[in-house]
């Protein structure tokens, strides 16, 4: 999966870049705030991963945009930072980033981050396919409902032709061709 990640530290981005590289993601690492938002914008990705200080655009103004940014599947967004007291913490989710995880992390930290949101990304794309299947079994439920509601407009109407058909079939004063056009009739009729 391609992953946009974007940390100013050179050694914090080498970490972050091995770890998605051993989970076999399509890595694009970023140098700035700017930089990502161009990646992203350029080509969304399903995972962001942000510090949260970056130069130019901070981490917190970039996810808001990412989630200002219309269409397409929203992605999952891990915010790393230094800070971990709840009211900068509560700043981060209010932002939009789906979790966070504390620095300095290690990378067996970084990537049990990155597989939940992987997770939380397959469990999304199941939830969507099983709408997407409901969405369909209600809609051919509401063709089958609307068969049935012809079914039964059409029976009596079909019923009084085929009587008829019938009871002309008995009458003598037609001849074999009319006999047969009757007899077609009342067979076509029988099949619906």
């Amino acid at each position: 999966m391609r992953v946009i990640f974007a940390d100013d530290d050179p050694l914090a981005r080498s970490v972050l870049s091995a770890v998605l590289a051993e989970l076999g993601h399509d890595a694009v690492g970023c140098e700035d705030g700017q930089q990502a938002w161009e990646a992203y914008r350029s080509q969304p990705a399903p995972l962001v991963v942000l510090d949260l200080k970056l130069p130019g655009m901070d981490g917190l103004e970039l996810c808001g945009r990412i989630r200002a940014q219309d269409g397409g599947e929203a992605p999952f967004i891990l915010i790393v930072t230094a800070h971990d007291d709840p009211a900068r913490l509560k700043a981060v989710l209010d932002a939009g980033a789906d979790d966070y995880v504390t620095k300095p992390s290690s990378p067996r930290n970084l990537r049990a981050r990155i597989e939940i949101a992987e997770r939380r990304l397959q469990q999304a794309a199941a939830l969507r396919a099983a709408r997407s299947d409901l969405a369909r079994a209600r809609w051919l439920a509401g063709i089958g409902e609307t068969a049935l509601a012809m079914e039964r407009e059409i029976t009596g109407p079909l019923q009084a032709i085929l009587e008829r058909a019938n009871r002309l079939l008995e009458d003598a004063r037609f001849d074999d061709d009319q006999r047969d056009q009757l007899r077609i009739i009342s067979e076509q009729g029988a099949r619906l």
